[in-house]
């Protein structure tokens, strides 16, 4: 369970083995956050979050073990986002992060495979009209679909078109596109 506390700080708390649950533990003392959290479990079987500083950037944090109560500190990925992040893992269990820039546009950025090393892409524009966070999921055969409120109030939607295996997403790695792209 994670929580924003009146400080705007993230407080997380976790179930054991035994199904005891742990103290409230303080996510990154000092991290100031603003609007909701955004939580996956990687392949790995890490928690990662993410979340809109107070600067309007996004941040990411990883446990650093599968569940374990330590965490990695906060990682700025920057940008000025007016609303989100929405985190999402992928068919291939990559981790892709949208949020929405203070020009309105969706933006995105994903895990990446660059030869054993696992890297994270910079932000890309998807384009668009919003107003508000995104949510992105995966569907039954391993699309991801994005949804969202546009400028007129209206709901939004957009989904990847094409399935990526594992030599589509080592083809977007090496042209520089952004795998929902493909």
């Amino acid at each position: 369970v994670f929580a924003l506390s009146k400080d705007s700080t993230l407080w997380h708390k976790r179930q054991d083995d035994e199904n005891n649950w742990s103290s409230w533990l303080l996510l990154g003392p000092g991290m100031r956050l603003a609007g909701a959290i955004s939580a996956v479990r990687g392949a790995d079987g890490r928690l990662r979050v993410f979340a809109r500083g107070s600067d309007h950037a996004v941040y990411y944090a990883s446990q650093l073990a599968p569940n374990s109560n330590d965490w990695e500190a906060w990682t700025c990925f920057g940008g000025e986002f007016q609303a989100g992040p929405a985190a999402v893992v992928n068919a291939q269990g990559f981790v892709e992060v949208y949020a929405v820039g203070r020009d309105a546009a969706m933006y995105g950025m994903a895990q990446r495979l660059h030869g054993d090393e696992l890297r994270w892409s910079d932000w890309n524009s998807l384009g668009g009209n919003f107003t508000g966070p995104p949510t992105g999921v995966l569907d039954a055969e391993g699309f991801v679909h994005l949804f969202g409120r546009g400028l007129d109030r209206s709901l939004q939607h957009s989904a990847q078109r094409v399935p990526l295996p594992c030599a589509a997403v080592a083809k977007a790695v090496r042209s520089g596109e952004h795998p929902s792209a493909l």
